[in-house]
């Protein structure tokens, strides 16, 4: 369980900014009225409060996280057992000197700003006022429409002889006259399609796929070929391709169609909704920008080296 959470803290790096600062600013975290004195852990001399442990809660990314580890005695007692053991370590830290290191007070005076910093934007987005995007989400359909609109689906049936040099293809043209013929005697397609045709995956439904016409990655000679067939020429010739040779056949027809407005207006709604918050959060981050006017001082600038 602290292994996953570790993980995630590295995979988010405003988590483990958030992990690191939240020790170090503990006066950010107000004391709870009521709150037992009585340690969750003891330990000999070392102690786990119930504040401590609320606190590394509150690191957790959401309510729903916080809500597993409260309700669940065991994950509690690892994030426990966790805390101590890190309590530990800091102090050992501390009698070191590591915390007087310039690294370690580089690195809680960033965490320090970048916690308050995101505070004041989860804040900000928190209380930031919507308003109604009806009339704007049906303007966005009707100068949209062609977002909206399904292409011409083919469901198909399709026997693939492929071909994986060109001597074979003579032999491969004959298999397919031969295969053709018995379609045409009325032998069921999807017999043949599950004996004969090289994609093993669409042959186990009896060569079944679907086909969006306009669709990418489809050979020209097999969407016109498909598109050419209809209710009472279900069934294609052989159609010759640069990977081999298809027998198709059409088993239903869906024309070409357009969404109304009521059944993507939520989707558009949602739309609007994530760029007027994506607009107003970056104008909020404008204001405070550097300046215009601010003067940097480039020779005290080029100064500034690391100390070793």
């Amino acid at each position: 369980i602290i292994r996953q959470w570790l993980k995630t803290m590295a995979r988010d790096q405003k988590w483990w900014t958030l992990a690191l600062g939240v020790w170090w600013i503990v006066g950010m975290v107000n004391a709870w009225a009521g709150e037992p004195t009585a340690p969750l852990l003891r330990d000999g001399e070392h102690e786990v409060t119930v504040q401590e442990y609320r606190q590394m809660l509150l690191t957790l990314p959401d309510e729903r996280a916080r809500a597993r580890y409260q309700d669940n005695v065991r994950l509690g007692e690892d994030v426990l057992r966790y805390i101590d053991q890190r309590k530990r370590m800091a102090a050992e830290a501390e009698r070191l000197g590591l915390a007087e290191q310039p690294e370690l007070q580089a690195m809680f005076a960033v965490a320090r700003r970048q916690i308050l910093s995101d505070a004041l934007l989860a804040r900000y987005l928190r209380d930031m006022q919507y308003p109604d995007f009806t009339d704007l989400a049906h303007e966005y359909y009707l100068t949209h429409r062609q977002e909206y609109r399904i292409p011409e689906r083919l469901e198909l049936a399709q026997i693939e002889l492929k071909v994986t040099c060109e001597c074979e293809r003579g032999n491969q043209r004959a298999l397919a006259e031969k295969i053709l013929a018995r379609l045409q005697a009325g032998e069921s397609f999807e017999d043949l399609a599950k004996q004969y045709s090289n994609d093993k995956t669409a042959a186990a439904s009896g060569g079944l796929l679907t086909l969006q016409v306009g669709q990418g990655g489809v050979d020209s000679a097999f969407q016109a070929a498909a598109l050419a067939l209809d209710a009472e020429h279900p069934l294609s010739g052989i159609v010759e391709t640069s990977e081999g040779y298809y027998l198709i056949r059409l088993l239903r027809r869906h024309e070409a169609s357009e969404r109304d407005f009521e059944s993507v207006k939520a989707e558009i709604i949602e739309r609007l909704r994530k760029n007027y918050q994506a607009t107003q959060m970056a104008d909020y981050q404008a204001r405070f920008k550097t300046g215009s006017t601010a003067v940097i001082n480039q020779e005290l600038l080029k100064d500034q080296a690391l100390p070793q």
